[in-house]
């Protein structure tokens, strides 16, 4: 990693973000997705507002863990 040029860097850098969504604005676009499954009212979107696992996870022994491990208002629900 240390004899990689800094001119290949920068191409590196430039393709990624000509064709992929990085940083404040995947966070922003992963954020509208799920205030959007929240306001339809969708499975998905409940269980985004109750702290539930989301994608089909038992919760009969690992919701705790779950709840315990998301940040606490990762997304403002009280844009409906």
């Amino acid at each position: 990693v240390k004899d990689i040029k800094d001119s290949y860097l920068r191409k590196v850098a430039s393709y990624l973000e000509a064709n992929f969504t990085t940083g404040d604005a995947l966070k922003r676009e992963v954020r509208n997705r799920v205030l959007s499954q929240v306001a339809i009212g969708s499975r998905r979107g409940v269980r985004h507002t109750l702290g539930l696992p989301v994608s089909s996870a038992s919760t009969r022994s690992n919701a705790v863990n779950a709840r315990k491990l998301q940040p606490l208002l990762m997304y403002d629900t009280s844009r409906r």
